[in-house]
């Protein structure tokens, strides 16, 4: 599995990686081991940003994992 590169804009983030059937997120990061401080601090980012969202909106999600 190769990660390429990390691209956001104004409303979205995309990871252009190779396609991973049946993985879920922490699979692949446990795997891509070229992750830079800043994208480790962006991607943390984002995961909390995403969590509040959830809170926010009394969205409960059950399969959240550390």
């Amino acid at each position: 599995m190769s990660f390429y590169k990390l691209i956001k804009d104004s409303n979205f983030i995309y990871f252009i990686m190779d396609f991973i059937e049946g993985e879920d997120l922490f699979d692949v990061i446990t795997k891509v081991v070229c992750f830079t401080s800043e994208n480790t601090r962006f991607l943390v980012s984002q995961i909390l940003l995403m969590m509040e969202h959830m809170h926010n909106h009394r969205i409960i999600y059950r399969d959240l994992k550390p």
